[in-house]
Protein backbone atom coordinates (compact mmCIF):
# COMPACT_ATOMS: atom_id res chain seq x y z
CA UNK A 1 0.00 0.00 0.00
CA UNK A 2 1.32 3.42 -0.98
CA UNK A 3 0.38 6.11 1.53
CA UNK A 4 0.84 9.84 0.97
CA UNK A 5 1.75 11.97 4.00
CA UNK A 6 0.52 15.51 3.35
CA UNK A 7 2.00 18.57 5.06
CA UNK A 8 1.04 22.21 4.54
CA UNK A 9 3.79 24.43 5.98
CA UNK A 10 3.42 27.99 7.21
CA UNK A 11 6.41 29.62 8.89
CA UNK A 12 7.17 26.53 10.96
CA UNK A 13 10.44 26.45 12.89
CA UNK A 14 13.28 24.25 11.70
CA UNK A 15 13.28 22.47 15.07
CA UNK A 16 9.58 21.68 14.71
CA UNK A 17 10.08 20.28 11.22
CA UNK A 18 13.10 18.23 12.27
CA UNK A 19 11.10 16.62 15.08
CA UNK A 20 8.19 15.84 12.77
CA UNK A 21 10.32 14.21 10.07
CA UNK A 22 12.31 12.19 12.62
CA UNK A 23 9.00 10.79 13.86
CA UNK A 24 7.96 10.07 10.28
CA UNK A 25 11.20 8.12 9.76
CA UNK A 26 10.35 6.06 12.84
CA UNK A 27 6.90 5.43 11.35
CA UNK A 28 8.51 4.17 8.14
CA UNK A 29 10.68 1.80 10.13
CA UNK A 30 7.73 0.25 11.99
CA UNK A 31 5.46 -0.40 9.02
CA UNK A 32 5.60 -2.25 5.71
CA UNK A 33 3.66 0.57 4.05
CA UNK A 34 5.32 2.72 1.41
CA UNK A 35 5.16 6.27 2.76
CA UNK A 36 5.59 9.17 0.33
CA UNK A 37 5.85 12.78 1.57
CA UNK A 38 4.06 15.61 -0.22
CA UNK A 39 4.70 19.14 1.03
CA UNK A 40 3.22 22.55 0.13
CA UNK A 41 5.20 25.44 1.59
CA UNK A 42 2.99 28.49 2.26
CA UNK A 43 5.72 30.19 4.30
CA UNK A 44 6.99 33.70 3.70
CA UNK A 45 10.54 32.35 3.52
CA UNK A 46 11.23 29.06 1.78
CA UNK A 47 11.73 26.01 4.01
CA UNK A 48 12.97 23.55 1.38
CA UNK A 49 16.26 23.10 3.22
CA UNK A 50 14.42 21.95 6.36
CA UNK A 51 12.43 19.07 4.84
CA UNK A 52 13.58 15.69 3.44
CA UNK A 53 15.11 15.88 -0.03
CA UNK A 54 13.05 12.81 -1.00
CA UNK A 55 9.76 14.64 -0.45
CA UNK A 56 7.68 16.08 -3.28
CA UNK A 57 8.01 19.76 -2.40
CA UNK A 58 5.86 22.56 -3.85
CA UNK A 59 5.87 26.31 -3.40
CA UNK A 60 3.80 28.87 -5.31
CA UNK A 61 5.26 32.03 -3.76
CA UNK A 62 2.08 32.99 -1.96
CA UNK A 63 0.00 31.69 0.93
CA UNK A 64 -2.56 29.41 -0.70
CA UNK A 65 -4.30 28.75 2.61
CA UNK A 66 -4.52 25.45 4.41
CA UNK A 67 -7.61 24.16 2.61
CA UNK A 68 -6.39 24.82 -0.92
CA UNK A 69 -2.98 23.50 0.11
CA UNK A 70 -4.50 20.17 1.17
CA UNK A 71 -6.43 19.95 -2.08
CA UNK A 72 -3.28 20.56 -4.12
CA UNK A 73 -1.44 17.85 -2.19
CA UNK A 74 -4.28 15.32 -2.42
CA UNK A 75 -4.41 15.80 -6.18
CA UNK A 76 -0.64 15.28 -6.39
CA UNK A 77 -0.62 12.21 -4.17
CA UNK A 78 -3.49 10.40 -5.86
CA UNK A 79 -2.19 11.25 -9.34
CA UNK A 80 1.12 9.62 -8.34
CA UNK A 81 -0.39 6.34 -7.33
CA UNK A 82 -1.18 6.71 -3.62
CA UNK A 83 -3.92 4.42 -2.35
CA UNK A 84 -4.66 6.74 0.58
CA UNK A 85 -3.36 9.92 2.19
CA UNK A 86 -2.95 11.16 5.74
CA UNK A 87 -3.07 14.90 6.38
CA UNK A 88 -0.70 15.71 9.25
CA UNK A 89 -0.02 19.00 11.02
CA UNK A 90 3.71 19.54 11.44
CA UNK A 91 3.23 21.28 14.81
CA UNK A 92 3.11 17.73 16.13
CA UNK A 93 4.07 14.22 15.04
CA UNK A 94 2.72 10.66 14.85
CA UNK A 95 3.35 8.53 17.92
CA UNK A 96 4.32 4.83 17.56
CA UNK A 97 1.60 2.78 15.91
CA UNK A 98 -0.36 5.83 14.76
CA UNK A 99 -0.42 5.13 11.03
CA UNK A 100 -0.84 1.35 11.27
CA UNK A 101 -3.78 1.82 13.63
CA UNK A 102 -5.41 4.35 11.32
CA UNK A 103 -5.19 1.81 8.50
CA UNK A 104 -6.53 -0.98 10.72
CA UNK A 105 -9.54 1.12 11.73
CA UNK A 106 -10.29 1.99 8.12
CA UNK A 107 -10.11 -1.65 7.03
CA UNK A 108 -12.32 -2.79 9.89
CA UNK A 109 -14.99 -0.31 8.79
CA UNK A 110 -15.54 -2.46 5.71
CA UNK A 111 -15.69 0.39 3.22
CA UNK A 112 -15.26 4.12 2.80
CA UNK A 113 -14.60 6.10 5.99
CA UNK A 114 -12.83 9.19 7.28
CA UNK A 115 -10.52 8.11 10.10
CA UNK A 116 -8.69 10.39 12.52
CA UNK A 117 -6.07 9.81 15.19
CA UNK A 118 -6.60 10.91 18.78
CA UNK A 119 -4.69 14.06 19.73
CA UNK A 120 -2.26 13.96 22.63
CA UNK A 121 -1.79 15.42 25.25
CA UNK A 122 -4.99 17.51 24.85
CA UNK A 123 -7.75 15.54 23.19
CA UNK A 124 -10.66 17.35 21.56
CA UNK A 125 -13.76 17.20 23.81
CA UNK A 126 -16.02 16.18 20.91
CA UNK A 127 -17.93 12.97 21.67
CA UNK A 128 -17.15 9.67 19.98
CA UNK A 129 -18.58 6.24 20.62
CA UNK A 130 -16.21 4.37 22.96
CA UNK A 131 -16.90 1.07 21.18
CA UNK A 132 -17.18 1.92 17.48
CA UNK A 133 -15.27 5.22 17.39
CA UNK A 134 -18.14 6.82 15.45
CA UNK A 135 -18.23 10.61 15.77
CA UNK A 136 -20.00 13.59 14.21
CA UNK A 137 -16.87 14.97 12.59
CA UNK A 138 -13.15 14.25 12.35
CA UNK A 139 -10.18 16.58 12.68
CA UNK A 140 -7.74 17.12 9.81
CA UNK A 141 -4.84 17.26 12.27
CA UNK A 142 -4.09 13.61 11.48
CA UNK A 143 -6.72 12.28 9.09
CA UNK A 144 -6.75 9.22 6.80
CA UNK A 145 -8.59 9.57 3.47
CA UNK A 146 -8.57 6.66 1.03
CA UNK A 147 -8.63 7.12 -2.73
CA UNK A 148 -12.12 5.62 -2.85
CA UNK A 149 -13.42 8.04 -0.23
CA UNK A 150 -11.78 11.00 -2.00
CA UNK A 151 -13.31 9.99 -5.33
CA UNK A 152 -16.69 9.77 -3.64
CA UNK A 153 -16.53 13.10 -1.76
CA UNK A 154 -14.25 15.24 -3.94
CA UNK A 155 -11.91 17.98 -2.65
CA UNK A 156 -12.26 20.18 0.41
CA UNK A 157 -14.36 23.35 0.19
CA UNK A 158 -11.89 26.18 -0.49
CA UNK A 159 -14.35 28.84 0.65
CA UNK A 160 -12.70 28.23 4.03
CA UNK A 161 -9.13 29.54 3.94
CA UNK A 162 -8.30 28.04 7.31
CA UNK A 163 -10.26 26.02 9.91
CA UNK A 164 -13.54 24.10 9.72
CA UNK A 165 -12.71 22.53 6.35
CA UNK A 166 -12.53 19.18 8.15
CA UNK A 167 -15.93 19.74 9.79
CA UNK A 168 -17.53 20.51 6.43
CA UNK A 169 -15.84 17.48 4.84
CA UNK A 170 -17.15 15.31 7.66
CA UNK A 171 -20.68 16.64 7.23
CA UNK A 172 -20.46 15.92 3.50
CA UNK A 173 -19.25 12.41 4.30
CA UNK A 174 -22.14 11.77 6.68
CA UNK A 175 -24.64 13.12 4.13
CA UNK A 176 -23.17 10.64 1.62
CA UNK A 177 -23.35 7.73 4.08
CA UNK A 178 -19.60 7.67 4.79
CA UNK A 179 -18.82 7.18 8.51
CA UNK A 180 -16.50 9.44 10.51
CA UNK A 181 -14.37 7.40 12.90
CA UNK A 182 -11.83 7.95 15.66
CA UNK A 183 -9.07 5.32 15.64
CA UNK A 184 -8.83 4.81 19.37
CA UNK A 185 -5.34 3.25 19.35
CA UNK A 186 -3.82 5.84 17.00
CA UNK A 187 -2.23 8.83 18.75
CA UNK A 188 -0.81 12.05 17.30
CA UNK A 189 1.12 14.47 19.50
CA UNK A 190 -0.19 17.96 18.75
CA UNK A 191 1.25 21.13 20.24
CA UNK A 192 -1.48 23.25 18.72
CA UNK A 193 -4.13 21.53 20.82
CA UNK A 194 -2.36 22.68 23.98
CA UNK A 195 -2.35 26.43 23.18
CA UNK A 196 -5.15 29.01 23.17
CA UNK A 197 -6.19 30.68 19.92
CA UNK A 198 -4.42 33.91 19.01
CA UNK A 199 -6.30 36.91 17.61
CA UNK A 200 -5.92 36.04 13.89
CA UNK A 201 -6.57 32.34 14.43
CA UNK A 202 -9.72 33.15 16.39
CA UNK A 203 -10.98 35.43 13.61
CA UNK A 204 -10.37 32.80 10.93
CA UNK A 205 -12.08 30.17 13.06
CA UNK A 206 -15.18 32.32 13.54
CA UNK A 207 -15.37 33.27 9.85
CA UNK A 208 -15.18 29.62 8.82
CA UNK A 209 -17.76 28.69 11.46
CA UNK A 210 -20.06 31.39 10.06
CA UNK A 211 -19.68 29.90 6.59
CA UNK A 212 -20.40 26.39 7.91
CA UNK A 213 -23.54 27.61 9.67
CA UNK A 214 -24.75 29.21 6.44
CA UNK A 215 -23.85 26.26 4.22
CA UNK A 216 -25.48 23.68 6.50
CA UNK A 217 -28.55 25.82 7.24
CA UNK A 218 -28.16 26.38 10.98
CA UNK A 219 -29.56 29.89 11.67
CA UNK A 220 -28.97 29.65 15.43
CA UNK A 221 -25.28 28.88 14.90
CA UNK A 222 -25.02 31.63 12.27
CA UNK A 223 -26.46 34.17 14.72
CA UNK A 224 -24.04 33.03 17.43
CA UNK A 225 -20.92 33.29 15.22
CA UNK A 226 -21.88 36.71 13.86
CA UNK A 227 -22.50 37.98 17.39
CA UNK A 228 -19.07 36.70 18.47
CA UNK A 229 -17.37 38.37 15.50
CA UNK A 230 -18.90 41.69 16.55
CA UNK A 231 -18.54 41.26 20.33
CA UNK A 232 -14.86 40.36 20.05
CA UNK A 233 -14.13 43.41 17.90
CA UNK A 234 -13.25 41.77 14.59
CA UNK A 235 -15.87 43.91 12.81
CA UNK A 236 -17.46 47.18 13.91
CA UNK A 237 -20.93 46.39 12.55
CA UNK A 238 -22.90 43.67 10.79
CA UNK A 239 -22.57 45.65 7.55
CA UNK A 240 -18.83 45.01 7.59
CA UNK A 241 -19.12 41.22 7.75
CA UNK A 242 -17.80 39.54 4.56
CA UNK A 243 -20.34 38.69 1.90
CA UNK A 244 -20.97 34.95 1.85
CA UNK A 245 -20.53 33.08 -1.46
CA UNK A 246 -23.61 32.64 -3.65
CA UNK A 247 -24.98 29.12 -3.83
CA UNK A 248 -23.13 28.00 -0.73
CA UNK A 249 -26.05 26.19 0.92
CA UNK A 250 -26.40 22.43 0.65
CA UNK A 251 -29.69 20.95 -0.57
CA UNK A 252 -32.37 20.78 2.11
CA UNK A 253 -32.41 16.98 2.07
CA UNK A 254 -28.64 16.82 2.72
CA UNK A 255 -28.65 18.99 5.81
CA UNK A 256 -26.68 17.74 8.82
CA UNK A 257 -28.01 19.05 12.10
CA UNK A 258 -26.10 20.11 15.19
CA UNK A 259 -27.18 21.94 18.30
CA UNK A 260 -26.12 25.61 18.31
CA UNK A 261 -25.74 25.27 22.08
CA UNK A 262 -22.64 23.16 21.33
CA UNK A 263 -21.17 26.40 19.94
CA UNK A 264 -17.83 25.90 18.15
CA UNK A 265 -17.57 22.22 19.07
CA UNK A 266 -20.20 21.43 16.38
CA UNK A 267 -21.05 18.24 18.32
CA UNK A 268 -21.89 17.04 21.78
CA UNK A 269 -18.90 17.29 24.12
CA UNK A 270 -17.62 14.69 26.57
CA UNK A 271 -16.61 17.50 28.91
CA UNK A 272 -16.86 21.29 28.98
Amino acid sequence: MRLGILNVLFDNSEAELAQFYRALDRTRAETSLELASFILDNSEHELRHAVPHTATYSRTGRNEGYTRGCNMLMEQAFSRGCDAVVTMNVDGFPLPGCVSNLIATQKSSGGDALVEARQFPNEHPRYYDPVTGATDWVSGCCLLITRSTYERLGPLDEAMFLYCEDIDYSFRARAAGVPCLVSQKAFFFHRGSAFPFGHLRRKNMLLSARYIATKWRNPESLKMTEELLLEEGFFASANELPVLPDGAQVPLDATVRWNAADRLTFASARWS
